[in-house]
């Protein structure tokens, strides 16, 4: 009976580690993600700056939503690490769910 409590407990404690290294990792991918975003974001905006043709201005426009769709998937990351840390909480409110949606969906162009 007692080895199956220290096996257990062991278990217990290697899921624990476990589950402290996956949320290193979102961490240190979310901060690694984020770093060469920020350059690229910054680089399309001085693009869009200078004169180009129609199918260039195109090509920008789908960077651009890409990669901000790419800066809030991180940003999630990095949410999820803070909450993990205890850095930050999650406060309950109502919602409205009746009515039209608030957010405007773009498809993505081909």
């Amino acid at each position: 009976m007692n080895n199956d409590i220290t096996a257990r407990r062991l278990a217990e404690d290697a899921l624990r580690e476990a589950d402290r290294n996956k949320d290193r990792f979102l961490a240190m991918l979310a901060h690694e993600l984020r770093n060469p975003l920020g350059a690229m974001l910054s680089s399309i905006a001085l693009l869009n700056r200078t004169e180009d043709n129609e199918a260039a201005s195109r090509a920008r426009g789908v960077i651009e939503r890409q990669l901000a769709h790419l800066a809030r998937l991180v940003d999630d990351l990095l949410d999820v690490e803070r909450l993990v840390r205890g850095t930050i909480e999650l406060k309950k409110t109502r919602a409205e769910l009746s009515g039209p949606s608030t957010r405007r969906w773009k498809p993505a162009d081909r």
